[in-house]
Parts: C-alpha cells; structure tokens; sequence
C-alpha cells in the first residue's frame, strides 16, 4: 500500500513536513503539491547511478577532528540543513535552499522515515533484515557526496577530502565531542552553543553556526552528556544504560564478528517467498537500537533519535549509523554472494547532486562502495588498543553450529509476562552437557521467533530462565535475567494483522557474560520467561505471538 493511498499517513507526513521545518528553520511549507512533487521525485525509479568516479574519503572518529573540521562540517550541514547563507565568507554567500528542494536536509531525513515507517511498493523497508547495512552505507555515500558538494561549490573549499565523522561509542560513550574541545574545558558542539557564554543577545566565540549539529530533541543534556547509569533517575534507566554499555563494549562487538552474517547482520529475505520471514541482526538489535534509544529518550515521544519516523534529522544520526558501517567493514567472515543472491538484487532510489533520483542495487552498493575507508582513533586517545586487540582475535572461517529448538509450544506475550516451558529432550541434553563440559561457555544464541507483530509502538521484552515469577518490575541485574527483544516504533508494523509472518530476535549469549549455562542443567527443564518492560508493559494493546525458540551454539 503505497503512503499516499492512507489517509493517516498522509497526516503523519504532514505532521512530519511541519515538525521537519520547524526543526530546519524554515520560513514557509511547502504546498500540497510540493509535497507531492517531492514524493513523487522519491518514488521515481531514476537513472542507474554509476560508481567508481568518487575520490578517497578516510572517516575519522569524531573525537579526533580539528576544530577547523567541525567548523566545515557545521558549515556544510548548516546549510542543508536550514537553508541559510553562509556569512562566515567575505564576502558573504547567499544560496539559501528551498525546503522544497530535495538536496534540503529535512527531504534527506525523510527518505529514511519512508523507508522504515510508511514503507510500500517501490519503497520497503530497510530495518529487520539483511538489507539493513547495505541500505544505511548507501544513504551515508550519498548524503556524504552531497555535503562534500556544498563544500566545494558553495563553501569554496575543497569537498574532494570531506568525509563524515563516526561516532565512536565503543571508546566514547557520549555525546561525542572533540579531543581540542575537551582539552579547552568546552561542551561538545552537538549541543549547539557555549556554556560558557550562554546569552539571549551575545554571539559566542565559535566563529560559526554549530546549531547545525543540535537537536532539542535528544534526552542526554549539556550537564550530563555522558552514558553513565548515575546520570538516570530511574532503577529501569540506570539498567538499560548498563545493557547498552555492555552492547557498545569491545567484547561484545568481537562475539558478533565471530557469528554468521545473518546473526551479526540480519535475516534473509526472500520477496518472492511466503511466508514472510526475518529478524533484526545482532548489530542492529543492540547497539544500534540502544544508541539511538540513548540519545532520544529511551521510551519517550516523538524524540528524534528515539523514534525512527525522525531520527536522520538528528545529524548524530549519521555519526552513529557511519559507526555501525565502520563495524560491519570489520566483518571478516562469509556474506552472502551480491552477484547470485536475491540480497544484491535489491534495488533502491536515491538522490544525486543536482537533486535527480537514481538507482542503485545492493549489488553495487556492496561491490561499488569502495572509496571509503575508516581511521582507527588517534593513538593518543586509548590508553590500549582494546578494539584492534580483540580484532585479532576474530576467526574468519564459518563457526561450527549445533542447535537445538528448546521450545516448541509458544504463546502470547501481552501487556502481561509470558511463561514457555523447555522440555528436556535427550538432544537438548547433549547439546547442553557438551557446553557445560567446555572450558569456557560457547559462543552462543537464544533465538526467540515470533508470529506477526502489528504494535506500532517502540517495545522492550525482557527474558528471564527459571524464574516464572518474573515481572515488569525485577531487575535486569537478577541473575535469572539472560537478555531481552526490543525494537523501535514503526508505523508501517500495523500491516502485518492477519498475516503470515515470522520475525526472529537474538539474544547473544556471550562467552563471558551469560548466566544461561548456570541456569540450565542437563536433562533438567527449564522455562523462560517474557516480561513486556516500559510504555508496552501498560499497553493492552501490546501482543507478540511467539511460535518457538531455539538454542544455537557454535564452535
């Protein structure tokens, strides 16, 4: 069902246009048929886009950028973002963009929101699967072209070595900012002014626009821009920045790279097969659902980063999403083959520099996109190489598997906690005898399928083993918690009432973190326990069929 066919996503579009001006600055929205126009140019099928013409461009952490590189980039998104002149240049530039225009930043932001909220024929959905990487490192590519093109061509600098920034959560869980900022005593410019020189009707001493890079929308503040549980109110808050610390840790990211591609990266999908069938990725499940509930608001409303419908129009959006790329360049094992799998022929349309659409497969997504390379952070900053170590420590062969389904008989988790019951079988038994006997617990995952799920809402469900009594209010730290399923808010879910489809949610049992194989003894049952936590555990609307779980453990 195409968005402009619904009545209420044409609201939730117009909601977003007048919410997405706001946010840009703009003086005027565009009309009706502007905004139909702009539709229509996104639906376009556009010209084949041909790769390998781009010059080299090195991301580096933001951490290590020269105040005169967040100084370009501020310049750059500030002028896609609310179509200003730049008066930093004498003498000054006036080539404001139109909000109708598709190179503005909230036309950007938009081709996101219709690809994971109001998703259709011609436009699907780029999250829950194995299209989620190739998708997010197109839209970077492009939107990056694009700045290094304002750069150039607008700014009179030269956009040919502009790259964007990552966010480097892994070594600095905060809102980022610079090592010179830091060393000078000031707040990131994410925030978008000067403490120090807070004033309704003084400049402060930047030099330039650095509103471009803040959102109002985000949840850490300038006081408490870091990932820390004390910064929380809440015992629930302080234990999910607890969970999203350890999935940003440089061990956990290792666990992943040691899994299969659809684990690390996402479900197979295959359109042309019924039922529907596919699941978020570990990469994407954890630390990219956690960083962006981080730097919205956890379970709040109409936040940016916290709810995908607007998430890109937070510039930390690209930072972080630039972050999640760098990782998968780290993935060493085997992917899927882009010349023969239904994975490369996946087509999709973006925007080219004079505003045209083009189009692209994932097959030259993953083969064309060859400029871009990633600075490990400068040596200064760690005091060991803790990534680079662990990296080392990756196999790029294909782990060994052995799995068992654990459960077969599922249920309903609702507004209310869900108890399934393992039965012990005997090949169950052997599979847990051989792990209990290793001498470290195996790399392991618990993979929870579910039926169809029409909850639009974001959504946390928290998985406990051997503790039936187990509700919204036990803590994540008690020792029968072994993970949880969670997911962003999605208008587009609400198609999926009454239909045949499965999804699946991983939960990684890592090697050193995982109370699991304390748990559960051989040749003994055991239950697991689903328990709805925050806005869906007050929901009554809040349902997720479940249809079986499985243990894989690999070698």
């Amino acid at each position: 069902m195409m968005p402009g066919n619904n009545t209420r996503v044409d609201r939730g579009r117009r909601d977003f246009l007048i919410r997405a001006g706001l946010a840009g600055g703009a003086a005027a929205l565009p009309s009706a048929q502007a905004q139909e126009n702009a539709r229509m140019r996104m639906d376009a099928p556009g010209r084949p886009f041909v790769f390998g013409h781009e010059p080299p461009r090195t991301r580096k952490s933001f951490h290590d950028l020269t105040d005169a590189e967040v100084r370009l980039l501020c310049r750059a998104v500030g002028h896609m973002r609310n179509g200003t002149s730049d008066t930093t240049r004498t003498p000054p530039i006036t080539a404001p963009l139109s909000v109708d225009s598709p190179l503005q930043w909230d036309q950007w932001a938009m081709t996101h929101a219709r690809h994971c909220t109001e998703t259709g024929p011609g436009v699907p959905q780029v999250h829950w699967s194995w299209y989620f990487l190739p998708w997010h490192r197109a839209y970077l590519f492009f939107l990056e072209r694009q700045l290094a093109n304002v750069v150039t061509n607008v700014l009179k600098e030269d956009g040919s070595k502009f790259a964007l920034p990552y966010w480097d959560w892994i070594l600095h869980a905060e809102i980022p900012n610079t090592r010179e900022r830091e060393m000078q005593g000031k707040p990131s410019p994410l925030f978008g002014y000067d403490l120090n020189l807070e004033s309704m009707n003084e400049a402060d001493n930047l030099g330039f626009d650095n509103l471009a890079l803040w959102d109002g929308y985000r949840g850490p503040t300038i006081l408490k821009p870091k990932m820390d549980p004390a910064n929380e109110r809440s015992p629930k808050s302080k234990e999910e920045i607890q969970q999203t610390l350890k999935f940003m840790s440089a061990a956990y990211i290792r666990d992943m790279l040691d899994l299969p591609f659809e684990l690390f990266a996402g479900q197979k999908v295959d359109p042309d097969k019924e039922p529907t069938r596919n699941g978020q990725g570990l990469l994407e499940h954890d630390p990219h659902n956690n960083g962006h509930d981080w730097v919205g608001s956890r379970q709040g409303k109409n936040r940016d980063m916290g709810t995908l419908r607007y998430a890109a129009l937070d510039p930390i959006f690209m930072m972080h999403h630039a972050n999640i790329d760098r990782i998968w360049s780290w993935y060493t094992k085997p992917q899927p083959d882009p010349d023969t799998s239904p994975w490369g022929m996946q087509r999709y349309t973006f925007t080219d520099l004079d505003g045209s659409p083009v189009s692209i497969l994932v097959r030259d997504i993953v083969k064309g996109i060859t400029n871009i390379t990633y600075a490990e952070p400068a040596a200064e900053t760690l005091k060991q190489p803790v990534m680079l170590t662990l990296l080392q420590t990756v196999k790029r062969r294909e782990p060994e598997e052995k799995s068992e389904t654990v459960v077969e008989t599922g249920g309903t988790v609702t507004s209310r906690p869900l108890t399934l019951n393992a039965a012990s079988k005997p090949a169950t038994g052997a599979l847990l005898t051989e792990a209990a006997s290793a001498a470290a617990h195996p790399l392991s995952v618990l993979e929870i399928e579910t039926g169809p799920i029409a909850y639009t809402g974001k959504f946390a469900v928290e998985v406990f083993v051997n503790k039936p009594d187990a509700n919204d209010k036990t803590s994540t730290n008690d020792p029968h918690y072994v993970g949880r399923l969670k997911a962003l808010e999605s208008e587009g879910r609400q198609d999926e009432a009454g239909k045949d489809v499965s999804h699946t949610f991983p939960i990684m049992l890592g090697r050193d973190n995982s109370n699991f194989y304390k748990l559960v003894r051989p040749g003994q049952s055991f239950t697991i326990t689903l328990v709805p936590s925050g806005e869906s555990a007050a929901d009554a609307r809040f349902r997720i069929p479940v249809k079986k779980v499985t243990l894989r453990v690999f070698e």
